[in-house]
């Protein structure tokens, strides 16, 4: 045998096919008909008990539990095609579902409940479509969902049982309203429907028990939406004219809101109650934003007043935290909206309202009532309230202030100033309440702002009068922060900061109109100066006294110097030495000043006085003669404060502006007279110097002081030159290297070491030879051209003596190689001198010399000297002989060479048999000697 499970459904399907046609033979009804096929089902299900442990029947009675599921569709599609009658197809189905429900129990199969409850659904749709219940489908197919909670209290002892035809209720309940939606927007449209009113309310039913029975958070959200679905259809049934959809549907969402999400305490309703307020609220919102939309302003601004009660309310009654701190501001900005939407009502009722006043009034007076309420709140100790309305009010408030700074203000004048004057206690409440101090700042540019706004009041006309009136408003901002700020002290800096950026930029403006048109009296700028000075003498803070302070002193020259052009001064006086006359008027009042606010001044004075010099020096005209006097009495101030402060090297640079003042006088003062001043100054320079310092450069403890004087003199020196030509007397030639040489030597010990005063001496001595240069070139004609040469030299011979005995005495090695150097030089140039000239004396000359030094070097023992003067001797010699051994034959030189090679091996082989070398011990008892000499 097989026992093949092929065969075994082919066997059972064999029978199944002969019962059905064996009976459709018999020709019996539609129902007789199905209920002996169901009879044999049953009886397959019997069979299937009484034999299903039998080990011989084992191979059938298992597949019988699979195929009476198989036998079910199979008799389904028997009917199918041996019968069209679809209302019995109907109750064929729902018949079949109650036999896959008793297989549930039979096989302990739980998946045939899903079948049971798909057959039960179909069956109902099979009945209500061809059955007089299709009048009334809505209605039946909205209660399909309670039949499956029938079904579960039914098998409620069967908890999985029980729990999933609660879920397969929620689900074709769902279907259900899906399906009679679509068939209602096919059918009725846009009218609406009595029916699909009761279905969308047994379905928001359905899904309410199953909120209550399962506690899914989906169904306890879905049963509020059927709700407002219904109400809907009611809306469109009702189809009244007395409110719009969004209003009526606000209304539900209202009482939904009240009854169940925050009023409902039966425990039936319990479930819903949060998904009730939170839906009812996203309906309200989504009614008020539609009814916004259309511009159903009267609808919108009456939703968002009820909207904002609602809040109260829900914060009154709920005890969840996020709700209730939502709530205590959704209730003022609603408030807030609803006033907004009252403007565009009034807009349509009240013609020229918006072109006249604008949106500015209106913002200024809902914020001004909100504030109102909020005061009432406060009264009512409902202070989370008051709060919250308090900040949307000046929320409020500071948007009318924006849209009247932004353009869009109001055309009435007054009404744009009591705005603003409203705006100033707004603001002030502000701070105080909310207790941030930063907040002054607000208070005080809305006080500007108001000032700003008095001037179309006061029609004034041009620039000048804008600005004589504006220059008050630092000064009303300093006094009422000084005033203020005795009782709130944190309000002084606002308006203390916000007077002085506003006085820079009128400050600008008033210079600025001065520069063009001088239609504005200068004294204007006493105003900011006694601010400025005020300012100084309030501030604690150094840098803040100082930058005031400074303020003050700046604004002084603008008014001296606007004075002059104003009045016409400047054809009298240059324009530059406006900052001179400043610098003594600040000069003048240091003198009073006690030593604090002395060493402020200076650190102004000293800088502002050094633009000023250079500003009169280098200024477009030409400098007159006249001029030296108050130029020389401008330096003379700026360095008496510069020696005060004892800043010597800031000293240097006044000093170099009389330099400069020179160079400006270089074509129009006489030359000779310059070179007498230059020469002045450098003297007048020195003498100062050497009065006032002991050193050129002086380390005191953390400071380095330089004598700016001396060094200063030093430029004079170089600066002489330029003024030099070579038609130019060399009596005033030398004057350059003389002033150098004096400086050296009168500053040779001033610098404090040893090596500086030598190197000083050096230059000092060093500095007179190009002097000496210049007057030998001038006379040369006195004396004749055979020794120009040796005048110009030879005197560099007595500086070195000079500078080795008695300036680098302990510098002996060196001085010798410098020495050395140096006669090479001298005998060099005099060597080369003489070849040029080629002449017989100048061969004497030479000789005599190089004897002489030889002669010297011997007899003072300096082998530079000695050796020089012998090489030079002997070079002299050769060369003055030329002509001689020049001449001679070719022979005479081998000769020559014969000899002395002869010589030399004679003298190598006498020394031999002697065995002694009595010439090589003479030469080494020289070389001793030599060695000796310096």
């Amino acid at each position: 045998m097989h026992r093949s499970r092929l065969f075994v459904w082919i066997s059972f399907i064999s029978i199944s096919l002969t019962v059905g046609f064996g009976l459709r033979a018999l020709e019996l009804s539609v129902d007789a008909f199905y209920l002996l096929l169901m009879v044999f089902n049953a009886v397959l299900l019997v069979l299937y008990h009484q034999y299903k442990e039998r080990k011989r029947l084992q191979l059938f009675m298992k597949e019988v539990p699979l195929y009476t599921q198989a036998n079910l569709i199979l008799s389904t599609l028997l009917m199918l095609v041996l019968f069209e009658n679809e209302l019995f197809y109907s109750f064929n189905l729902l018949l079949t579902a109650g036999l896959y429900m008793a297989m549930v129990f039979v096989y302990k199969t739980r998946e045939y409940q899903f079948v049971f409850s798909t057959l039960v659904a179909y069956g109902i749709y099979q009945l209500v479509e061809h059955s007089a219940l299709e009048t009334v489908d809505f209605v039946v197919y909205g209660a399909a969902g309670l039949l499956y909670i029938g079904f579960a209290y039914a098998w409620r002892s069967h908890t999985f049982v029980s729990r999933m035809f609660m879920y397969m209720s929620g689900l074709i309940s769902f279907f259900a309203f899906i399906y009679v939606s679509y068939k209602g927007i096919l059918i009725q449209a846009e009218d609406g429907s009595l029916l699909l009113f009761l279905s969308y309310l047994i379905v928001a039913l359905n899904y309410g028990v199953l909120s209550y029975l399962v506690k899914q958070q989906v169904f306890q959200y879905l049963t509020p939406v059927f709700i407002f679905a219904a109400a809907w259809q009611l809306w469109l049934v009702v189809d009244s004219d007395f409110a719009s959809m969004e209003l009526f549907l606000f209304a539900v969402a209202s009482a939904v809101l009240l009854y169940l999400g925050l009023w409902a305490k039966h425990h039936w309703f319990l479930p819903i109650k949060e998904s009730s307020f939170y839906t009812s609220i996203v309906i309200m919102i989504l009614c008020i934003g539609f009814a916004a939309q259309t511009n159903q302003y009267s609808e919108t601004a009456a939703m968002l007043f009820t909207f904002g009660v609602w809040a109260y309310l829900a914060f009154k009654k709920s005890h969840v935290k996020e709700v209730m701190d939502t709530a205590v501001w959704v209730q003022p900005l609603s408030w807030f909206a609803a006033l907004v939407t009252v403007y565009f009502i009034l807009v349509e009722h009240i013609a020229g309202l918006r072109s006249v006043y604008g949106e500015t009034a209106h913002f200024a007076c809902a914020g001004l009532l909100l504030l109102a309420i909020s005061e009432a709140f406060r009264r009512a100790k409902e202070e989370d309230f008051s709060m919250s309305t308090f900040y949307i009010g000046q929320s409020s408030y500071a948007l009318a202030i924006f849209f009247l700074l932004n353009g869009t203000g109001v055309e009435a004048d007054w009404m744009r100033a009591v705005i603003l004057a409203a705006g100033i206690a707004v603001f002030t409440w502000l701070v105080l309440r909310s207790g941030i101090s930063q907040l002054w700042i607000v208070v005080s540019l809305t006080v500007l702002a108001f000032y700003v706004s008095l001037l179309p009041l006061l029609e004034l006309h041009g620039l000048p009068d804008i600005l004589m009136f504006m220059i008050a408003a630092p000064v009303l901002l300093i006094s009422i922060g000084s005033l203020g700020g005795k009782k709130w002290p944190d309000m002084n800096p606002y308006f203390f900061w916000l007077a002085h950026g506003s006085m820079v930029i009128l400050t600008a403006i008033i210079l600025l109109e001065q520069t063009i048109s001088m239609r504005l009296t200068p004294f204007i700028l006493m105003v900011p100066i006694a601010v400025y000075v005020y300012s100084s003498l309030v501030k604690k803070r150094e840098w803040q006294v100082k930058v005031f302070l400074y303020a003050s002193f700046t604004t002084l020259f603008f008014l001296i110097t606007n004075i002059g052009g104003h009045y016409d001064l400047f054809q009298a006086i240059p324009a530059p030495y406006s900052i001179m006359i400043t610098s003594v008027i600040l000069s003048l009042t240091w003198l009073s000043l006690p030593v604090v606010w002395r060493r402020r001044v200076e650190w102004y004075l000293i800088p502002f006085s050094l633009i000023g010099m250079y500003s009169i020096i280098y200024k477009p005209d030409l400098l007159q003669v006249v001029e030296i006097v108050p130029i020389l009495a401008y330096v003379a101030l700026t360095v008496f404060f510069i020696l005060y402060r004892k800043w010597s090297w800031v000293n240097v640079l006044p000093l170099l502006a009389i330099l400069c003042m020179w160079e400006e006088y270089r074509m129009i003062i006489d030359r000779q007279v310059m070179l007498v001043l230059l020469m002045i100054s450098f003297v007048v320079l020195v003498v100062i110097g050497r009065v006032m310092y002991s050193h050129l450069v002086e380390k005191k403890k953390d400071s380095i002081i330089l004598d700016s004087f001396t060094w200063v003199a030093l430029l004079y020196s170089p600066f002489l030159f330029t003024f030099l030509q070579e038609n130019t007397t060399v009596w005033l030639q030398i004057v350059p290297y003389l002033l150098l040489s004096v400086w050296f030597i009168l500053n040779r010990l001033r610098w404090g070491t040893q090596m500086a005063a030598a190197i000083f001496e050096t230059l000092s001595v060093l500095t007179i030879y190009p002097a000496y240069l210049l007057v030998i070139y001038e006379y040369r004609d006195l004396w004749s051209d055979l020794i120009q040469a040796e005048l110009e030299v030879l005197p560099l011979i007595g500086v070195m003596i000079f500078l080795q005995k008695q300036t680098w005495s302990d510098y002996r090695q060196i001085m010798k190689r410098i020495q050395l150097s140096l006669l090479l030089g001298i005998s060099a140039y005099l060597v080369v001198d003489a070849i040029f000239s080629h002449t017989i004396w100048d061969a004497w000359i030479i000789g005599s010399l190089s004897l002489i030094s030889m002669v010297v070097g011997m007899q003072l023992r300096i082998k530079s000297y000695f050796f020089v003067g012998m090489g030079v001797l002997i070079f002299n010699v050769i060369y003055q002989t030329r002509p001689y051994w020049g001449n001679m034959p070719w022979w005479v030189y081998l000769l020559v060479a014969g000899l002395l090679l002869i010589g030399i091996a004679s003298y190598n082989e006498w020394q031999k048999q002697q065995g002694h070398n009595p010439v090589g011990r003479k030469l080494k008892q020289l070389q001793a000697s030599l060695g000796r000499w310096d």
